[in-house]
C-alpha cells in the first residue's frame, strides 16, 4: 500500500481540506463562505493549533539551513509564524522585485518534482511550507532528509 504524501502549503489536513468540507457543506442547509471562515477562525486557528505549528515551521526551517549550510549554498531561509520558505540568494528579499529576480523556474521544478517523487507536496507556485495543525515532526524530519539530498545531487 502506498502511504499518503507529506503536504505542505495547506491548512489543515488532506482528508478535512478534501473531504470534510464537502460533506459538512452538503449535511447544512448554510454552506455561506463565511460559516466555512468562521468555523476555521474558531475551530482551526487556535492558540492550541499555532503552539503546535509554529515550533514544526521552526524545525523546519532549521533543517533547510542545515542542508543548506552543509553543502556551503548561498540561500536564505525566511520564516514568519507557521510559514517558512527558502529563496534563490543569499539574504532576504527586501520585496517582490528582488524576489523576482532571484527565482529560478527551473531549480524550482526541479526540487518541486525531486521533492514529490519521494512523497513531500509542496506549495506548486514557490518554495514555501506551511505547516497545519496535522503536521507532525516526521513529516518535518522527510522533507529535511529529501532536501538535504536534493541539495547534495545539485552540488555533486
Amino acid at each position: 500500500m502506498i502511504s499518503p504524501p507529506v503536504i505542505f502549503g495547506s491548512f489543515g489536513s488532506a482528508e478535512s481540506s478534501f473531504s470534510s468540507r464537502s460533506q459538512s457543506a452538503a449535511m447544512r442547509d448554510d454552506s455561506s463562505p463565511w460559516v466555512e471562515v468562521s468555523k476555521t477562525l474558531t475551530e482551526v486557528m487556535t492558540p492550541k493549533a499555532y503552539d503546535h505549528m509554529i515550533p514544526l515551521a521552526k524545525r523546519w526551517a532549521a533543517g533547510v539551513e542545515g542542508a543548506l549550510e552543509a553543502r556551503s549554498v548561498p540561500w536564505h531561509v525566511t520564516r514568519l509564524g507557521c510559514r517558512a520558505e527558502y529563496h534563490f540568494m543569499p539574504t532576504r528579499p527586501r520585496n517582490g522585485s528582488e524576489q523576482y529576480a532571484h527565482g529560478d523556474f527551473e531549480l524550482e521544478r526541479f526540487l518541486h518534482l525531486y521533492a514529490l517523487n519521494r512523497g513531500v507536496l509542496l506549495t506548486p507556485f514557490h518554495s514555501m511550507a506551511l505547516m497545519c495543525p496535522a503536521t507532525t515532526e516526521s513529516d518535518i524530519d522527510a522533507h529535511t532528509k529529501i532536501f538535504a539530498e536534493a541539495i547534495h545531487e545539485l552540488i555533486s
